[in-house]
């Protein structure tokens, strides 16, 4: 049980009313592209945009505020350094040993700036310790753009020159750029917090989020396009978080489902559910069917908890995973009655589960096998007309024929045609879940 509690406390969110604070390390790659916007820079551009990757490290300090067990709002600020590298290549004859050749070569485009990129994100924990975040950003440069640009040869790799130059590089140039606008956009992100101490209040983070920009960098000579992947590592620590370990044992639920009852029978020690069920034929179709005996009856289960004061706890009752029945507890010694009509006898499941959930986390789980026992075969016809039922009733004159209807007339209609074998039943009287049982005035059994 010890064991069990360390590995629940490592994945223990943090909690409502707690304040975050922590720093990250990153590192990242960008997908960028450059447009000259000035004729002074279309030699850098080749007359088209330049397109490629580029590298990013930085470091970020953030905070944090829980609204709640699951959601929180925060702000952040992260200082990151961008060094691209944008190549197109182009197709030129080359001189190589005094002869001209078909060859490429790269224009090679090189940036380096630095940039300041703030965030407010709204997070959301949806699985134990991650998070889902998406925050809204701010992003500017806040250093000059330094620029270098060249032409070289790639292919053949190590022959040939440029015919004008005789060399494998021309065109070096270096400028510096500044002024530029800052941006809008969007960072959707998963974080992981893993616990680093007992008082649950230290954590390791980890992040992987894309920073998506609505607009472009510009100023009055160029324009660039940056969407950037960024990976974070770092730690935080969380004021007033009230999960610690020692807390954790004594919030721990434990449950224990400890009997249950089926028609007036107590069995305990058990893991099979009995079921007495009634095979029934429709009379006009021919089709068979199941239904529970003893129509009224419940599943009594007795379910028990401690520590139970202030805990959503909700009781779940399914089939195949399809949720049947549904019960918060409201006591430490809950009896639950599930109606026994609720189970699917015409297909007759061969497992039933039982689940108990804590603020919609499955927190304990039985899985109980069925048995369905046969009492009877009997057949069974509805209708509204009393002259239809009677037909049936003469062919099986001399079977055991119970008729379930809630209206008077029945008894003028029975002397009437001086049938003697019948019995007549109020509906409340029926003894096993029959379908349609309200849709008409009269119920024929033949047994």
């Amino acid at each position: 049980m010890l064991a069990l509690l360390n590995i629940l406390l490592l994945f223990s969110p943090i909690s409502q009313g707690s304040s975050e604070i922590g720093t990250n390390i990153e590192i990242g790659y960008s997908s960028e592209t450059v447009n000259s916007r000035n004729q002074v820079f279309d030699s850098y551009f080749f007359e088209d945009n330049a397109s490629g990757l580029g590298y990013m490290n930085g470091i970020n300090i953030y905070y944090n505020y829980f609204l709640s067990d699951n959601f929180y709002i925060g702000i952040e600020s992260n200082y990151l350094f961008y060094s691209s590298e944008l190549i197109k290549t182009e197709n030129e004859l080359i001189n190589i040993d005094g002869n001209e050749a078909e060859g490429e070569f790269e224009h090679v485009f090189e940036s380096d700036s630095k940039r300041l990129l703030s965030a407010i994100n709204f997070g959301y924990n949806f699985y134990n310790n991650f998070y889902f975040s998406i925050g809204l950003t701010y992003n500017n440069s806040i250093s000059d753009i330094n620029i270098s640009s060249f032409e070289q040869i790639s292919k053949p790799e190590n022959a040939g020159v440029f015919i004008k130059e005789q060399s494998r590089i021309r065109d070096k140039r270096d400028t510096i750029v500044t002024g530029m606008n800052s941006v809008l956009g969007i960072n959707p992100s998963i974080n992981l917090k893993f616990p680093m101490n007992s008082e649950n209040s230290l954590f390791l983070n980890g992040r992987v989020g894309y920073n998506y920009n609505f607009n472009s960098f510009t100023n009055s000579d160029l324009e660039f396009s940056s969407n950037s992947l960024i990976m974070s590592l770092g730690i935080s620590y969380a004021a007033n978080n009230s999960t610690t370990y020692k807390e954790s044992i004594e919030e721990e639920i434990k449950s224990n489902i400890i009997s249950f009852e089926l028609i007036d029978r107590i069995e305990r020690s058990t893991e099979i559910f009995h079921f007495d069920v009634i095979k029934y034929t429709n009379l006009e179709t021919g089709e068979a069917t199941y239904a529970n005996y003893s129509n009224g009856q419940s599943i009594i289960l007795y379910v028990q908890l401690e520590n139970f004061e202030k805990k959503k706890v909700k009781f779940s009752f399914s089939n195949d995973s399809i949720n049947i029945f549904e019960k918060t507890l409201t006591e430490k010694l809950t009896k639950i009655s599930v109606p026994k009509e609720i189970v699917d006898t015409k297909n007759k499941p061969k497992k039933l589960n039982v689940k108990l959930f804590y603020n919609n986390e499955l927190i304990s789980q039985k899985i109980y096998s069925t048995q369905y026992n046969l009492l009877h075969e009997l057949s069974y016809l509805y209708s509204s007309d009393l002259t239809y039922l009677s037909k049936y009733m003469d062919i099986n004159n001399e079977r055991i024929l119970t008729i379930f209807t809630d209206e008077d007339s029945i008894y003028s209609f029975l002397d009437s045609t001086g049938v003697s074998n019948v019995t007549v039943r109020g509906f409340e009287e029926l003894e096993f879940n029959l379908e349609n049982k309200n849709n008409y005035k009269y119920l024929l059994i033949i047994e």
